[in-house]
């Protein structure tokens, strides 16, 4: 990007965490403080009205909150899990669980631990083959040009002239090894924007934390 870019089109500070995350383990912990008016709380970057009701109406339906948005006993219990209270809710009724072939403890853990997570953990898979076959060879194109250390490219007199066919492959491999070149020094470029990026926001920060300071 541009000095333009960054100057015009970028925040001066990234938006602070509590704007785009769930609300629920932030009121659970707050109602597990005392605090009830969630509402009204003097926040430094205070969220947005809706995500907060949204956050009572959650812990309302697992029982967190009563009817009166009180904490109850098993909210009180959900707070001390570092996880979203409905998670924690799924590990502590697992944990009470008894059947005869044995605990689902284990099982459940597998679960949240799979929900947990903020990427994507479910593949989609395309109908056609072929492109499964060119997804797959996707990563593999993209990892050698991150190495910087590409596999030569073949040439157009590659083989033997006399073998019927190869001078034919030879001149149809020329061009999806331009391809392929093209396409790992794209990557190169890309990965060195981005460390540019991080580079730039970074020293931003630290003007703006010792701004704020003086």
């Amino acid at each position: 990007y541009t000095p333009a870019v960054f100057g015009n089109l970028m925040d001066e500070f990234t938006e602070p965490e509590i704007c785009h995350t769930p609300a629920d383990t932030l009121v659970l912990m707050m109602k597990a403080m005392g605090i009830e008016n969630v509402a009204n709380f003097p926040f430094p970057t205070a969220p947005k009205e809706e995500v907060l009701w949204s956050a009572l109406t959650h812990l309302r339906a697992i029982e967190a909150l009563d009817q009166a948005y009180h904490i109850t006993p098993l909210g009180r219990q959900l707070a001390l899990y570092p996880l979203l209270p409905r998670f924690a809710k799924m590990l502590l009724l697992a944990a009470q669980q008894q059947c005869p072939e044995g605990s689902v403890l284990g099982h459940v853990v597998v679960i949240v631990s799979c929900l947990s997570l903020v990427t994507e953990i479910f593949m989609h898979l395309p109908r056609d083959p072929s492109e499964l076959r060119r997804g797959a060879k996707a990563p593999k194109e993209q990892a050698e040009g991150l190495s910087g250390d590409p596999s030569p490219p073949k040439s157009e007199g590659a083989g033997d002239p006399s073998r019927t066919g190869e001078e034919g492959k030879a001149t149809v491999a020329a061009p999806e090894a331009e391809e392929e070149r093209r396409t790992r020094a794209l990557e190169r470029r890309r990965a060195k924007l981005q460390k540019l990026r991080r580079r730039a926001l970074a020293t931003r920060h630290r003007k703006g934390v010792a701004k704020f300071s003086s």
